[in-house]
C-alpha cells in the first residue's frame, strides 16, 4: 500500500475539512479521491474523533501532507468540524464527509455559485453509489422533519439540472467563506454526535440573510452512513430534532407541511420553492432553439436574464411542445433555469396552482391556448405578454406584396384573425414587453392604459472587428424556421436574384453566402455557381464577421430583426429595407447610406459602400456604437427590471444600487 500524498501549498485557496470516526477504507479511498480530483490549491485537516478502529493511527501512517488532529473522545460532528475550522487559513472552507467521493471538477461550480449574491453556502449533487441521486438538497418541515430532493430518481432528470436556493443541504459536501462561517458561530455543539448542524446552520445564515445553493454542475458520491450504523444514525437524528425544533420553533411555524408528501404533490412542490423570494413562470410553445431565429434567441435571453440578476428567485420555462427541448435545454439549465417539457400542461399547472407571482406568456396562439388554464390554476399572478412581434402586422405587410388578389385576400383574412388573438392577449395582461419603440406606438393605440416597456435584445459587440480589407463578398444571415412564404424565405430569393445581379454587373466574382437554419426548398434551390447556401451553424459570428456586406431586403415583417443586431455587433455593415430597419435607432445617416425601399436602392447603396472605403469603416463605427448604446447588457437589464417592479419584483441588487 502507497502513501496518499497531499499536495504541499503555502497560501492554499480553500480548507478542506474532514471529520473521520472510524472505516479507515472508506476514509482512505475518500481522501485518494479528493486528491485525484482537486485542481485548487488547497490544505486537508483531518480531525480524527478517537476512531475505536485505529483510523487515526491510519491516518498519521499512510497520509502525508494533511495536518491531522488527533481527539481523545468522540466530541462529534459538529465540534470536531469547528476544531477543524479553527486550523484553516484557506478564504473558503470545505465541509467534506469522510464516505464522501468527490467527482471531477467538483469545486469550480461551487466556489462560482458562492459569488452569487447573498449566497452564503453551496453543495453538489450527492448522488448513490450506484449513480442514483442521494439528494438535489433537501427539505424542511414545520414539524422539524427534514426529507432529501430527488432521492432515488435519476440525476439526469432536467428537474434536478439547475441550480437553485434551497431550505439546505446535508454537510456531506458543504461549501462556504470562512469569514461567513466565522461570523454565524459555525456549527452548534448542542447537536452531539452528528445530525442536524447544518440545518441549523442553515437557519442561522437565513437570519442574516444568506441563503444556501444547490448546484448540480458538481458532483459527489456518498456512502450513506459509511462512519456509522443505520440503527445509531436515526436515534442520533431523533434526538437532536428535538433539540433543534426547541431552538427553532419560531422559525419553523412558517414552514410548510412534510407530512403525506408523497400522496399530496403540490405539498412537495410548495416546499421544494418555499426559499425563492419570487416564483416566474414563463409560457412559451417550446424550448427556444437560438440557433434558429424566430424571436428565439431572446426568448432565451429573457428566461438567462431573469435567472442570472434575479439569483433569489425560481424561474420556470414551461414549453407546450417538446421538440428539441434535449438539445437546447442543457444551456438554459446551466443558467439557472427550471426547463419543463413533455408533461400534460392542465395538470402540471393544476400541481401548481396559486404558485407563481408572475406569468409571462409569448406569442399570440400560446397565449389563447394557455389562457384558460392560467385564469383557472394561477389567477393571483400577475401577467405579462411578451409582444416579441405583433404578427398580424407581419401578415397585413406580406398581404402588401402578394403576388395574386385571392393571396391578399386570404392573408388579410389571416391576418385579421391573428390580431383578435393578439388584442385579447394584450387586453388580459397587466404589463406588455415588446422590441422596439414603433410597436410599442401600436400596442399602446389597442390599449392605452396597460404599462408598455421596450425589452430589445442584447449583444455583444467586437472588440476588435475585421476592416474592410480583411473582409470578403455578400451574407444573408437568417433562419428559416417559418417555412415557405416567411420573411426570411422572400428576402434572401430577393437578395440573390434582385440584388446580386446588379452587383455583378461591377464584380462578376462577387459571391453570396446563405446562412441560416432550416432552409426552405426555394433557398436550397438558389445554391449555384456564386451562391452559396450554408444552412445552420452553431455560432454565426464567424461568417459575421469575414462578409463584407450584409444584404437584407425584407420586404414583410414585424419586429426587431435580431439578425441585424447581430449583424451590427459583428462589425458588419448591411444594406436594409424600412421594414428591416425597424427598433435600430439607425440616425439620418445611416438610414441615408444604408436603407433603400427596392432592390435596385438596396444594390445602389451596396455599390457604394463597397467601393468606399471610408464610409464603410465610418458605418462599421457608428453600428458598433450603436450596439453598444441600444443593445447593451445594462440596457436590456434596465428595461427588464423596470418591466419587472410594475408588476412587484424588486429590481436585482445592482440595479437598486445603481439607481
Amino acid at each position: 500500500m502507497s502513501r496518499v500524498v497531499i499536495p504541499a501549498v503555502e497560501h492554499p485557496d480553500i480548507s478542506i475539512v474532514m471529520v473521520t470516526y472510524g472505516q479507515w477504507p472508506v476514509v482512505r479511498q475518500a481522501i485518494e479521491t479528493l486528491v485525484a480530483n482537486t485542481d485548487a490549491q488547497y490544505e486537508l485537516i483531518v480531525v480524527d474523533n478517537s476512531s475505536p478502529d485505529g483510523t487515526g493511527d491510519e491516518l498519521a501512517r499512510w497520509v502525508s501532507g494533511a495536518r491531522l488532529v488527533r481527539l481523545p473522545r468522540n466530541v462529534g460532528f459538529g465540534p470536531g468540524a469547528n476544531l477543524g475550522a479553527s486550523h484553516a487559513v484557506g478564504h473558503y472552507l470545505c465541509f467534506l464527509n469522510s464516505d464522501a467521493f468527490v467527482q471531477p471538477g467538483w469545486l469550480d461550480p461551487l466556489l462560482t455559485a458562492l459569488d452569487l449574491p447573498a449566497t452564503g453556502a453551496a453543495i453538489p449533487m450527492v448522488l448513490d453509489p450506484d449513480g442514483t441521486l442521494q439528494e438535489a438538497g433537501s427539505l424542511l418541515g414545520r414539524d422539524g422533519t427534514t426529507l432529501p430532493i430527488g432521492h432515488g430518481e435519476s440525476a439526469e432528470q432536467a428537474a434536478y439540472g439547475f441550480h437553485r436556493i434551497v431550505d439546505y443541504g446535508s454537510a456531506v459536501c458543504l461549501v462556504m467563506r470562512r469569514s461567513t462561517f466565522v461570523d454565524v458561530g459555525g456549527f452548534d455543539p448542542r447537536y452531539e454526535i452528528a445530525y442536524y448542524e447544518d440545518v441549523d446552520l442553515a437557519l442561522s445564515l437565513a437570519e442574516v440573510g444568506q441563503s444556501w445553493r444547490f448546484e448540480p454542475a458538481s458532483v459527489v458520491r456518498h456512502v450513506r452512513h459509511g462512519s456509522s450504523s443505520h440503527a445509531i444514525a436515526t436515534e442520533l437524528m431523533l434526538a437532536n430534532r428535538r433539540r433543534f425544533v426547541e431552538r427553532w420553533a419560531h422559525v419553523l411555524d412558517n414552514r410548510p407541511p412534510l407530512d403525506r408528501i408523497d400522496i399530496y404533490r403540490h405539498r412537495h412542490i410548495a416546499a421544494r420553492d418555499a426559499p425563492a423570494r419570487h416564483r416566474i413562470l414563463l409560457v412559451d410553445d417550446r424550448v427556444p432553439h437560438v440557433d434558429r431565429g424566430s424571436g428565439d434567441p431572446r426568448a432565451a435571453l429573457v428566461a438567462t436574464t431573469l435567472a442570472g440578476h434575479w439569483t433569489h428567485s425560481l424561474v420556470t420555462l414551461l414549453a407546450a411542445d417538446e421538440a428539441g427541448a434535449a438539445r437546447y435545454a442543457p444551456a438554459l439549465l446551466q443558467a439557472g433555469v427550471e426547463v419543463v417539457w413533455g408533461v400534460d400542461v392542465d395538470r402540471w399547472l393544476a400541481d401548481r396552482r396559486f404558485h407563481y407571482d408572475v406569468v409571462i406568456c409569448s406569442r399570440p396562439y400560446n397565449h389563447d391556448r394557455m389562457s384558460p388554464s392560467l385564469d383557472r390554476d394561477q389567477p393571483q399572478a400577475a401577467r405579462v405578454y411578451d409582444a416579441e412581434a405583433l404578427y398580424f402586422r407581419r401578415i397585413e405587410r406580406q398581404a402588401g406584396v402578394a403576388a395574386s388578389a385571392e393571396a391578399r385576400a386570404q392573408l388579410l383574412a389571416d391576418a385579421a384573425t391573428v390580431k383578435e388573438l393578439e388584442v385579447a392577449a394584450l387586453q388580459r395582461s397587466d404589463v406588455v414587453l415588446c422590441v422596439s419603440d414603433d410597436e410599442a406606438a401600436v400596442i399602446r393605440s389597442i390599449v392605452p392604459e396597460t404599462p408598455v416597456f421596450v425589452v430589445a435584445h442584447c449583444v455583444e459587440p467586437s472588440s476588435s472587428p475585421k476592416g474592410f480589407d480583411e473582409r470578403r463578398g455578400l451574407l444573408f444571415f437568417g433562419g428559416f424556421m417559418a417555412g415557405p412564404g416567411s420573411p426570411n424565405e422572400d428576402g434572401v430569393i430577393l437578395a440573390a436574384t434582385e440584388v446580386l445581379p446588379r452587383l455583378q454587373l461591377d464584380d462578376p466574382e462577387l459571391r453570396l453566402v446563405v446562412v441560416g437554419a432550416d432552409p426552405t426548398e426555394r433557398v436550397l434551390a438558389l445554391a449555384g455557381d456564386r451562391i452559396d447556401v450554408i444552412g445552420g451553424v452553431p455560432d454565426p459570428r464567424p461568417w459575421l464577421e469575414q462578409a463584407l456586406m450584409h444584404v437584407a431586403p425584407h420586404r414583410f415583417g414585424s419586429g426587431i430583426k435580431l439578425k441585424l443586431v447581430d449583424s451590427m455587433a459583428a462589425g458588419l455593415p448591411f444594406v436594409t429595407t424600412p421594414v428591416g430597419a425597424e427598433g435600430l435607432g439607425l440616425d439620418k445617416e445611416l438610414v441615408e447610406w444604408l436603407v433603400g425601399d427596392e432592390p435596385e436602392d438596396l444594390a445602389r447603396l451596396a455599390r457604394s459602400l463597397m467601393h468606399d472605403t471610408e464610409r464603410w469603416q465610418e458605418a462599421q463605427r457608428r453600428l458598433l456604437s450603436l450596439a453598444r448604446e441600444r443593445f447593451g447588457l445594462g440596457r436590456f437589464v434596465t428595461s427588464l427590471a423596470d418591466a419587472m417592479a410594475e408588476v412587484g419584483i424588486a429590481p436585482p441588487a445592482k440595479e437598486r444600487t445603481s439607481a
